[in-house]
């Protein structure tokens, strides 16, 4: 996640990603489980990282770096998606970036393509030879929806369940520091999340911004997903945006930071912000992960 903010911003808050991403209470216990969620974001993830390789790289100048990015782009986003068809969203949005960017050089966005389909033409090859085509691709599609909608009949858990006082994810019960901060990431990140959609589309900076629509968009569908398409509201479904959430919040942070940097005064104020935040941080690991530890 800091290599992704790097290529994204090229700035020193890149070294905060990964504190903010152990921070949130919320979905980290599920990404000690060995479950296919883990898996699949992580590949998407290197797919992001990837792009946005590519996307920086200078048209004809590095025309063959690009086409390996891009061909290495889509075979993450490809590999995720056989594991996990849950991460869909990510190659939609990545897909809707590229062509906003490369729409003018469909051979650049055929090589990405060409590495999304290759996981899956091994699959197929892989299942037809030993027999298991249908069943292989019925239990991928069709299969994984029917599972999910008939636990869900018995799981009605509604969809902000993960977001009230709850001793289980924030180690204390009632309104305790880890269920406070957890609240106020989440509300930061939608917050900067749907302030940078709206900043690119008033300014009509569509084509110029478009890697930079690429988190926050992915993060509001995956938010709207959640809530509105998903039969189960388990916390795995929350690793998709979860993992997005401290990209979003470096972008706040970075903000604030370059705001400040206009005042000089203000600049040692937010620095001392900074280091509280941190001393916070530990504090507020603690109080939700030491708990837990009594309960094993």
């Amino acid at each position: 996640l800091g290599a992704i903010y790097w290529n994204m911003r090229k700035s020193w808050v890149a070294i905060l990603v990964p504190i903010l991403f152990f921070l949130l209470p919320v979905p980290s216990d599920k990404l000690l489980e060995i479950r296919p969620d883990t898996l699949a974001t992580l590949l998407a993830m290197l797919g992001l990282l990837f792009q946005l390789r590519a996307l920086a790289s200078r048209p004809g100048l590095e025309a063959t770096a690009e086409k390996r990015k891009l061909f290495l782009s889509g075979l993450c986003y490809g590999a995720s998606l056989l594991v996990l068809q849950k991460l869909l969203p990510n190659v939609l949005v990545g897909a809707a970036v590229l062509f906003m960017i490369f729409r003018k050089r469909i051979r650049s966005m055929g090589w990405s393509a060409l590495g999304l389909g290759l996981p899956f033409l091994v699959f197929i090859v892989w299942t037809w030879a030993t027999g298991s085509l249908n069943e292989a691709m019925y239990l991928v599609t069709r299969g994984a929806v029917e599972h999910a909608e008939a636990v869900a009949l018995f799981n009605p858990t509604p969809f902000d369940f993960y977001f009230r006082p709850n001793s289980i994810y924030f180690g204390s019960e009632g309104y305790s520091l880890g269920f406070i901060v957890n609240s106020l990431m989440w509300f930061i990140a939608f917050a900067v999340a749907c302030i940078r959609v709206i900043h690119v589309c008033i300014h009509r900076k569509l084509k110029k911004q478009a890697s930079k629509l690429f988190i926050p968009l992915l993060f509001l569908v995956q938010i709207v997903l959640y809530v509105y398409s998903y039969p189960l509201k388990f916390p795995q479904y929350l690793i998709p945006a979860g993992v997005l959430v401290p990209l979003l919040l470096a972008d706040g942070i970075l903000y604030v930071w370059k705001k400040a940097g206009i005042y000089s005064l203000t600049l040692g104020m937010v620095t001392a912000l900074l280091i509280l935040g941190l001393w916070g941080a530990m504090q507020t690991f603690r109080a939700v992960t030491l708990p837990k530890f009594a309960w094993t």
